[in-house]
């Protein structure tokens, strides 16, 4: 059976705490309107597809090629998301003028590349969740789409709470309460993927 709650933990924690596309489609919506934020926020969903198909099938070739893999796999992925528990629960909110200034749709796209938390999302999902429990490769893209559809919400809801929700961070004590649960929420996944909740 897939592990509904250890998967959506993963992957709503990770969607929505900051990371270069969210503070981008934050500061963008706070400064600049929620149609520039829109033109980046496109790139970006359109990125973060190609980004999670390609690991999808690059892990899916793997496991089928070398089948011992899949167990290393698993731990390496559950590693990484404590590994991130720890740097959202110590995280502190960006200084002025740390973003980068992207606005179109081309650089939000071709910043999914260059994301080092995109990239290691798009691995530890396929490795971890998605191809050791959907064979089918239509199944594997509907999970690509879901994951997609997850993004666009996530950078939506940062561009339209904009600088508000980014000042209220800044504070440290609800930073605090946000970090603890969030991290809390990633370590619940990594040990549902090795199965120990």
């Amino acid at each position: 059976m897939f592990p509904w709650l250890p998967f959506l933990s993963f992957v709503v924690v990770t969607t929505f705490t900051p990371g270069p596309n969210n503070l981008m489609s934050a500061t963008l919506g706070g400064t600049r309107g929620f149609r520039a934020a829109m033109r980046f926020i496109s790139g970006v969903i359109v990125g973060f597809l190609i980004l999670n198909l390609a690991a999808v099938f690059f892990i899916d070739t793997l496991v089928d090629v070398l089948p011992v893999i899949e167990s290393p796999l698993k731990w390496f992925g559950a590693a990484y998301i404590l590994y991130l528990a720890w740097k959202v629960l110590t995280a502190k909110p960006p200084r002025e003028g740390e973003e980068a200034r992207i606005v179109t749709a081309r650089e939000g796209l071709l910043l999914q590349f260059a994301n080092p938390k995109a990239i290691f999302f798009s691995l530890t999902v396929s490795s971890t969740f998605l191809v050791p429990n959907f064979p089918s490769t239509l199944a594997l893209i509907g999970m690509c789409l879901f994951l997609m559809s997850l993004t666009l919400l996530a950078t939506l809801s940062w561009a339209l709470i904009g600088s508000t929700f980014r000042t209220r961070l800044e504070k440290e004590s609800p930073r605090r309460v946000f970090n603890g649960v969030m991290a809390l929420l990633l370590v619940y996944s990594a040990l549902g993927i090795v199965g120990v909740v």
